[in-house]
């Protein structure tokens, strides 16, 4: 009877623990004692278990704040035994002047969160000391909006910049107190750039720069149409940069020609002038005066556009010009009257002629270089006609020539025949020319241009032969299909 009672008492408990409080079946009076008594169990379990819970928490929290301590101390300790430590500030200073490189991005003012001198300037307290020290992350620099620059900030960044800095300032009107501090500061300027549209007024000039003695580079971006009246004061304003060394003037608005002829060469600092740039187009007496005044130059490249022949005679009634140190002389130029410029020039230094735009005739590009005594290396100047006695006059004439490129007229088999002999041009190395023979231009190949050619008569690295279409004939395609596709050597035709 006993063994019958414990059995039931184990069913109704397997009973209550299956079904209790997961139907609404009512409960016996002794199912529902049953219940109370695990009810009761339960509640003592769960509070025993929220109990462990606390002292568990507890203690994981004085494990974590523990840890999060020997976390920062692992740190501290990292940091007192880093390498970098000892790399001494100049190095470090080096490596952040890789890191942030204005060759082609300069820094914006005021900088913007993303700039890497910031970043850099908020890992630690030392790589912020070397960041604010070394002026050359600070001083290549642009004004793209002076509305958004504050003069304090200004201020700030001229200080950190240096005497070695470099200023490009797209042109807007300017706060005038942005416009002081730019004066305040304009000694430390080495590099200026400047963005000038005269369709508006152009304040930055009612008075001049206060000492640009350091200023060694000037750009001038020219918009709209100035008049000389209003080009004098922005060449007047440079006075003080009497260590000038570098100066380019262009013009992207499309207009042919500025006179800055007489602004240039009487106020403008020229003595010390070595790099001449003019894109934005000079008459041919202008560019002479202005030349007449630079007679330090040793590289120019400019544009010139004449339009009134009459004018262009009654300004070049005038001695020729001897530019001593100049070594190269860029001229673009769509004008027959450009002629002028070989005339009047005489260059004994000169090693470098591209005129590529212009058309002259051989007897005055060889009397130029006779008359100059100069030794040529780089001869890019189109000639309109040449008879084969004048042609040979100009390859003697050019002994040390190394790039010879856009002669615009026919060599023939004998000339040709010297020049893979070595016997004329034996130091070009790159060579343009007109050909009718095919047989020559193969010899010519074979001696002088690889892999075949004898080193002695001198490599020819780039050959570009120009043939008329009407003349190419089954030879001429044999030799074309011989060639390497991307070699040295090109055969092309015209018309």
């Amino acid at each position: 009877m006993m063994i019958m009672d414990e059995t039931n008492e184990q069913d109704l408990v397997k009973k209550v623990k299956a079904f209790v409080g997961l139907s609404n079946e009512i409960l016996s009076d002794r199912e529902e004692s049953v219940v109370r008594e695990f009810l009761t169990q339960a509640e003592d379990t769960v509070s025993s278990l929220n109990a462990d819970i606390l002292k568990i928490r507890s203690i994981l929290q004085v494990l974590e704040e523990r840890c999060a301590a020997e976390v920062e101390w692992k740190t501290r300790l990292q940091v007192g035994v880093s390498p970098q430590k000892k790399v001494p500030s100049e190095v470090l200073s080096l490596i952040f002047k890789s890191c942030v490189d204005y060759r082609y991005v300069k820094l914006n003012i005021p900088p913007p969160p993303n700039s890497r001198c910031l970043a850099l300037s908020q890992v630690c307290s030392r790589w912020r000391e070397v960041v604010l020290a070394e002026p050359s992350l600070w001083n290549d620099l642009s004004i793209k909006n002076p509305d958004n620059v504050h003069p304090d900030t200004l201020v700030e960044i001229f200080s950190r910049a240096g005497p070695a800095m470099s200023l490009q300032l797209n042109k807007r009107p300017i706060p005038l107190a942005v416009l002081d501090v730019i004066h305040q500061y304009s000694y430390q300027l080495q590099s200026l750039e400047l963005k000038l549209n005269f369709n508006r007024p152009v304040e930055f000039f009612d008075f001049p720069f206060r000492n640009l003695e350091n200023l060694k580079r000037l750009t001038l971006g020219i918009m709209g149409n100035p008049t000389p009246a209003l080009l004098s004061p922005v060449f007047s304003s440079m006075e003080s940069a009497s260590n000038l060394q570098e100066f380019k003037i262009q013009s992207d608005s499309g207009v042919a020609r500025l006179d800055i002829g007489d602004s240039l060469a009487s106020n403008f600092p020229n003595q010390k002038l070595l790099r001449l740039e003019i894109s934005c187009g000079v008459s041919v007496a202008g560019f002479l005066h202005i030349l007449a005044q630079c007679t330090r130059l040793v590289y120019c490249n400019a544009t010139i556009n004449d339009e009134d022949q009459d004018v262009v005679l009654a300004g070049l009634r005038m001695d020729p010009l001897t530019m001593t140190n100049l070594r190269s002389l860029v001229v673009f130029s769509y004008d027959e009257n450009v002629n002028n410029v070989l005339y009047l020039l005489r260059t004994p230094s000169l090693r470098e002629l591209r005129m590529p735009t212009s058309c002259v005739t051989l007897s005055l590009l060889l009397c130029f270089i006779q008359l100059s005594e100069c030794h040529l290396e780089i001869l890019d100047v189109p000639v309109s006609s040449a008879s084969p006695s004048e042609t040979e006059q100009l390859m003697r004439a050019i002994p040390q020539i190394i790039s010879w490129t856009r002669f615009g007229c026919v060599i023939n088999d004998k000339l040709l025949d010297s020049v893979g002999r070595g016997e004329l041009l034996s130091n070009v190395e790159a060579f343009e020319c007109c050909a009718s023979s095919c047989k020559a231009v193969r010899k010519l190949i074979e001696n002088r241009c690889e892999p075949h050619c004898d080193d002695s008569k001198g490599i020819i690295k780039d050959l570009l032969v120009w043939v008329k279409r009407e003349d190419i004939t089954d030879e001429w395609r044999e030799l074309q299909a011989l060639l390497p596709k991307g070699g040295g050597v090109q055969i092309q035709t015209y018309r």
